[in-house]
């Protein structure tokens, strides 16, 4: 599966999956995995500046290597 990491920058981002709503201010993470919807807001007026980075798990074949 993919996975991803959410890092927030600077700023506030809610994050909410199915019914869990996630509040992120600057400096918090959150990992999930992709696959579900997942919906990034950004509650206030001022800017949010975040990271938002995607990995795979290594298949069998590339371990080997």
């Amino acid at each position: 599966g993919i996975h991803q990491q959410l890092w927030v920058l600077n700023g506030a981002m809610d994050i909410t999956t199915h019914t869990q709503t996630w509040h992120l201010s600057s400096g918090d993470c959150l990992a999930m995995e992709l696959g579900e919807r997942i919906t990034f807001h950004n509650p206030t007026a001022k800017p949010a500046r975040y990271v938002l980075a995607l990995t795979t798990q290594p298949d069998q074949a590339r371990r080997k290597l």
